[in-house]
């Protein structure tokens, strides 16, 4: 990601989420305003979430690769391949599981039905390039080769050694926006059900 403007504080711009209001929630991925700090959360039964931050504080045009990786131990979030260590913050430990909502899979803005308002200062300004959610935890050492390669695909796809048999069945969604990634204004939102 690389942002052209980040929040302010008291407020939230959203990279990806999974959530709706009343008690459906997944999970998330955002940077707050008061810190510009990503954070990423889940939900073990659709209403409690817990918190896992990063320490890196984002600037603005910067591109910095962002992966979070839930393990069934913790959650960990991981900038420009390696782990933004926060003390007890990241990693964050949890084992609860993911809540498997029926939100919409949204990118640069919270899912829809999380607010009531569509509130531009919500949406990420900037640019957003290859997003993927796999079905399966990346070890830390995946997280380095796929950010050192510059490619989050091609090692997958390409029987590269992370996927048994070089099948591409750990991925649950991709979208591939090209050299140089979608950019993003508040009148661009992607969904995906």
């Amino acid at each position: 990601v690389k942002a052209t403007s980040l929040p302010t504080s008291g407020s939230y711009t959203w990279l990806i989420s999974k959530m709706l209001a009343g008690g459906n929630y997944s999970y998330d991925l955002y940077v707050e305003g008061a810190t510009k700090k990503v954070k990423a959360r889940l939900s073990l039964d659709g209403t409690a979430l817990v918190t896992c931050t990063g320490a890196t504080v984002l600037t603005t045009a910067t591109w910095y690769n962002i992966v979070v990786v839930y393990n069934g131990i913790d959650i960990r979030i991981y900038i420009n391949g390696a782990l933004d260590s926060n003390g007890a913050n990241n990693p964050y430990t949890y084992s609860g599981g993911i809540f498997n909502s029926t939100a919409d899979f949204t990118i640069a803005a919270p899912s829809k039905e999380q607010s009531t308002t569509d509130a531009p200062q919500f949406y990420w300004q900037g640019s957003i390039d290859d997003v993927a959610v796999w079905g399966r935890a990346l070890s830390a050492s995946e997280v380095s080769i796929v950010y050192a390669l510059g490619d989050f695909f091609e090692p997958f796809l390409s029987g590269g050694g992370f996927i048994a048999g070089g099948t591409s069945g750990a991925f649950k969604g991709v979208i591939k926006t090209g050299e140089g990634g979608a950019v993003l204004t508040n009148n661009k939102k992607f969904y995906e059900k």
